[in-house]
């Protein structure tokens, strides 16, 4: 449901967030580090952080200790905004803009454009902040999180 593009930044920003919580001295994470710490390809991280930088979640900082900074708090950032900014469209169904068109109104397409709509809620429920916590309370972001309704930033993930 979630592109490659998408949980390679949600795993990125992640460790940016953990590398350098906002408010705190801030330690530039590299992706170098995030490759190799996470076996994931340097090449493709470097293309997506351009769109990380687009949106505005992190700033890059030059330099042989450089890397990226969060420019937003990890509670800020919710892994809906996250999947926007990766995808041009967020779609559980696997059809191009032409397929779209032809298949409106269509029974089958209502159900994907549903289970879309659903998604895209359950993700504005959880941020940053609340993967890193499930990962520093149960060992690991599959244990312990709840997503939380959209909107309500206060409610404590159990």
């Amino acid at each position: 449901m979630l592109s490659t593009r998408t949980r390679y930044s949600i795993i990125a920003l992640c460790d940016i967030a953990r590398g350098n919580p906002l408010g705190s001295r801030a330690r530039p994470v590299s992706l170098v580090e995030i490759a190799e710490e996470r076996g994931l390809p340097l090449c493709y991280l470097e293309q997506i952080a351009v769109r990380w930088r687009r949106a505005g979640f992190v700033k890059g900082v030059r330099g042989p200790q450089g890397g990226y900074v969060l420019k937003k708090k990890p509670h800020d950032i919710t892994i809906a905004d996250i999947a926007r900014a990766m995808e041009e469209m967020v779609c559980a169904g696997d059809c191009d803009d032409a397929e779209k068109a032809r298949l409106a109104g269509c029974p089958a397409q209502r159900v994907i454009d549903l289970i879309s709509e659903q998604m895209m809620r359950a993700l504005a429920g959880l941020t940053l902040a609340d993967l890193l916590a499930a990962d520093d309370m149960a060992g690991g972001v599959e244990e312990g999180l709840r997503p939380r309704p959209a909107g309500d930033a206060e409610r404590p993930v159990a």
